[in-house]
């Protein structure tokens, strides 16, 4: 956790605005908000603040409710629940962990990380922005339109690691922009019966499992390698560049360009 001052909650379930709730008041810049009441509490967040960090280490059963506002920090680790369902929040150069269950759908901006290792959601509305990097060691299941980027030179990404899950649970359009994009080590997985879009850069080095439905690979360049499986289709259309490596193992039941401004290339 980074340095700063240990600000700690000491009431029950209640608003992050109100005084009586914290040791010292609400956390300002330089603190650490920390829960260590090891017992069940829910908190809402709708004001605006800066922190160093948040925490709750101790007490893996809080739950923290965004539902508005602004909330900057450094980084930290929150273990238990993490739902954001309306506001911003902006990462500095640092990581924030969640081990817990999580839904993102609000705007996450950088440079810092995410590094999500417990379940979480991503859901219409989410948009990352700034730089910032969404790691996947554990499972992120997406259902909806979400935002990757939001100018050429933004090198927002979503990066699953090697274990990790991307689950395309719902019919999702990621649109991605700039030098960023979808980064795949671990497994990328279409469940869903119905067409998402990957609108932007991916980068295939694990496996990219279609077991139903239509990927559409949408502008922007492709890099595949790993293995490419599944009942489904992956199509590639809207003037996407897809580079399929030498070593692909491609057993996925359709591969497909559907117009003439896309280009696929075999290598090796």
């Amino acid at each position: 956790m980074p340095a700063g001052t240990n600000d700690d909650w000491i009431g029950a379930s209640g608003a992050w605005s109100v005084a009586g709730n914290w040791s010292g008041g609400p956390p300002v810049s330089g603190d650490n908000a920390v829960f260590s009441a090891a017992i069940p509490i829910f908190v809402t967040y709708a004001t605006s603040d800066a922190i160093a960090a948040l925490s709750d280490a101790s007490d893996p059963y809080a739950t923290l409710d965004l539902v508005g506002g602004a909330l900057s920090l450094t980084g930290g680790a929150w273990l238990g629940g993490f739902d954001q369902a309306a506001g911003s929040l902006a990462l500095g150069a640092g990581t924030l962990t969640l081990g817990g269950p999580a839904t993102l759908a609000g705007a996450i901006s950088g440079p810092g990380v995410i590094d999500i290792t417990g379940t979480a959601e991503a859901l219409s509305g989410l948009a990352v922005s700034g730089g910032a990097t969404l790691n996947v060691s554990g499972r992120l299941e997406t259902s909806g339109a979400v935002t990757l980027g939001a100018a050429s030179s933004d090198a927002s990404a979503i990066s699953v690691s090697g274990g990790g899950q991307f689950v395309i649970a719902n019919p999702t359009t990621l649109a991605g922009e700039g030098t960023g994009g979808l980064f795949n080590r671990g497994l990328i997985e279409q469940v869903t019966s119905g067409t998402s879009d990957i609108a932007g850069n991916l980068t295939n080095s694990g496996t990219l499992a279609v077991a139903h439905g239509m990927l559409g690979l949408y502008g922007g360049a492709s890099a595949l390698a790993g293995t490419i499986s599944g009942g489904g289709s992956l199509a590639a259309f809207g003037g996407a560049r897809v580079a399929i490596s030498a070593g692909a193992v491609i057993t996925a039941a359709t591969l497909e360009a559907l117009n003439a401004a896309t280009t696929l290339t075999l290598e090796g």
